[in-house]
C-alpha cells in the first residue's frame, strides 16, 4: 500500500482508495483484464464501487503512464500494468491477450 501511494505521488496522481484497489488488482492479476473483469475482482471489497469508477480510475492510471490500454478489434479494451516495452499476442478465438516473451519480442522487432 505504501509503495502504491509513493508511486502515485511520483506520477502526480491523486491517491484514492478506488484507484489503489483497481491498480493493485491489475498488478495481482498479472494478465490483461477488461474493466468489467477488474470491477468483478475489486467489487467484493468495495460495496459502493461502480463500473464507471473503475473506468475513471483506469483512465487516470493510463494518463499517468502506470497502465497501458490495449484496444481490441471488438471495441473492448484490455489493460496491462506492465508498461515496459513488450509485444502481445491476441488469440482471436478467446480474445485473450498474452505477453510475448522478451526474446521473441526483440527478434520480431529486429525484423
Amino acid at each position: 500500500m505504501t509503495d502504491t501511494r509513493e508511486l502515485f505521488a511520483k506520477h502526480s496522481l491523486r491517491c484514492t482508495r478506488q484507484r489503489m484497489a483497481v491498480f493493485e488488482a491489475l498488478l495481482e492479476n498479472g494478465g490483461h483484464p477488461t474493466a468489467e473483469e477488474l470491477y468483478r475482482l475489486v467489487r467484493p471489497g468495495m460495496e459502493k464501487l461502480s463500473l464507471a469508477t473503475v473506468y475513471n480510475a483506469l483512465e487516470a492510471l493510463c494518463h499517468a503512464g502506470l497502465v497501458q490500454r490495449l484496444p481490441m478489434s471488438n471495441g473492448c479494451c484490455r489493460y496491462d500494468a506492465d508498461t515496459g516495452w513488450h509485444l502481445h499476442v491476441r488469440f482471436p478465438e478467446t480474445a485473450e491477450i498474452e505477453d510475448l516473451p522478451a526474446h521473441l519480442s526483440e527478434k520480431l522487432m529486429k525484423r
